[in-house]
């Protein structure tokens, strides 16, 4: 039996009003593949991913390593900036942030090590130390913490560029605003174009002049 003409010519008037718009969305798109490794180099499965986004509280995307210790994720809007997160039990998680244009597709790698000895010292006169301390508290939601190390790198190495980011990172999250805009601009002023440039312009919009 035929379909009744005036339902074809609803369902053809209705893709025409649908499509566009899924097109536009896909034209927004952006992929990141990743590989998560340990400190030999070797891949690690059943590593953990969730990727957030600052630009929507609401969105979360989990995934888990194959057995190549490899991971695929389309990011919906390239406008945003994302946070991708590794981590397994045993090992210290790792983070990084990444902003596309749309219809890029991206590669990373993100090492996983193993958790630092509690007791160990940490000498306040190694920034790359500091900051790896300062990472690794941050990766476990402990800002406080993480922003001293930050800190504390700062001050070890005046130009660390990366210290300043996260720090300013750790500053806005406990909604110290003020202080989190003059660490993200003298992030830029130290590396105009490095790796988290657009994430702390973006983090500046966030943050007005007082």
């Amino acid at each position: 039996m035929r379909g009744h003409p005036s339902k074809i010519w609803i369902a053809a008037w209705a893709a025409l009003v649908v499509l566009p718009p899924v097109a536009a969305l896909a034209a927004r798109e952006a992929r990141v593949t990743g590989l998560v490794v340990g400190e030999s180099g070797s891949p690690i499965p059943g590593a953990a991913i969730t990727i957030t986004t600052p630009n929507v509280a609401s969105y979360r995307l989990e995934l888990t390593t194959d057995r190549r210790g490899r991971f695929s994720a389309v990011l919906i809007d390239a406008d945003w900036s994302y946070a991708i997160r590794a981590e397994k039990q045993g090992l210290a998680p790792s983070l990084t942030q990444v902003q596309l244009p749309p219809g890029a597709n991206q590669s990373l790698s993100l090492t996983l090590h193993p958790p630092a000895a509690a007791s160990s010292p940490v000498s306040a006169n190694d920034p790359e130390e500091l900051f790896r301390r300062g990472m690794e508290s941050y990766n476990t939601g402990d800002v406080r913490m993480a922003g001293s190390y930050f800190v504390r790198a700062t001050q070890a190495k005046r130009d660390l560029a990366k210290a300043y980011f996260w720090l300013a990172m750790c500053e806005f999250k406990m909604d110290r605003k003020a202080e989190s805009r003059a660490t993200f601009q003298r992030y830029l002023q130290l590396a105009p174009d490095g790796d988290q440039a657009a994430a702390a312009r973006e983090m500046l919009a966030k943050v007005p002049p007082q």
